[in-house]
């Protein structure tokens, strides 16, 4: 069965099976998994730097900043893993920022697994940060006006987790969760109120912004492409099983 066939079958029925969370190799979980992973040790690395009698700043310019997405492309080239690395890192002082995007990766993730399978959110998560990344320093760099500051840099999981979110509402607009309230609420107005507050969070028409922006694009992209046939998951799958 082709992936536009099996994408038309979940419109013509939707899975009377509940999803579990529990269930082998689900990749919602392994993603906040690992990102979990990610956190813990860089705090438990920065606890060390704090007892070695180091401050802060030396852990940031020691540790996370070779993480973190650098928006210079000069820096960028000493550390080109970052525009995979920073999507997974974050620092220990923004547990609240971790949390948030943790509870929307799983609140998106897990719609977007019952609706296209359990194949897709890894490679729309990567494809986001990804896509993220490059826009935020090509935006840094052709606009300088838009650079949020000197030496600034993207970390944090919310370009990914945007993609996620773009394309489970992409899958299928009119999906409703709640259901027992007045026929359910409508997947869409969910990630309205998710975007709002994440781009409002920003405060400014700057690169970091530009990045999220690209992040939901790329969702919405790979959406569109898996309508026409085009799953743009399944060269990263082959890679997994390999």
């Amino acid at each position: 069965m082709g992936e536009s066939e099996r994408y038309q079958e979940y419109k013509d029925f939707r899975r009377k099976k509940r999803f579990s969370f529990l269930r082998n190799g689900n990749s919602v979980i392994a993603l906040i998994i690992f990102n979990l992973v990610f956190f813990i040790t860089l705090y438990f690395i920065k606890v060390g730097f704090y007892y070695a009698g180091s401050n802060t700043l030396s852990f940031n310019k020691e540790i996370l900043d070779w993480l973190a997405l650098p928006a210079d492309l000069t820096r960028f080239s000493e550390r080109p893993w970052s525009l995979i690395s920073f999507m997974f890192a974050d620092d220990s002082s923004m547990l609240i920022r971790l949390v948030s995007n943790l509870f929307w990766l799983w609140a998106f993730g897990q719609m977007m697994q019952e609706m296209g399978g359990n194949d897709k959110t890894i490679s729309v998560y990567l494809y986001g940060g990804v896509a993220g990344g490059l826009f935020f320093m090509l935006t840094a760099s052709v606009f300088p006006a838009m650079n949020p500051g000197e030496n600034t840099s993207l970390l944090g999981a919310s370009t990914a987790v945007m993609a996620v979110a773009a394309a489970t509402t992409s899958l299928d607009p009119d999906y409703r969760f709640y259901r027992h309230i007045r026929n359910g609420i409508p997947i869409w107005v969910l990630f309205v109120f998710y975007a709002t507050i994440d781009l409002l969070g920003i405060g400014a028409l700057n690169a970091t912004l530009i990045a999220h922006v690209a992040g939901g694009l790329s969702g919405f992209l790979f959406v569109w492409f898996l309508r026409k046939g085009k799953d743009g998951s399944k060269w990263m799958n082959h890679l997994y099983q390999q």
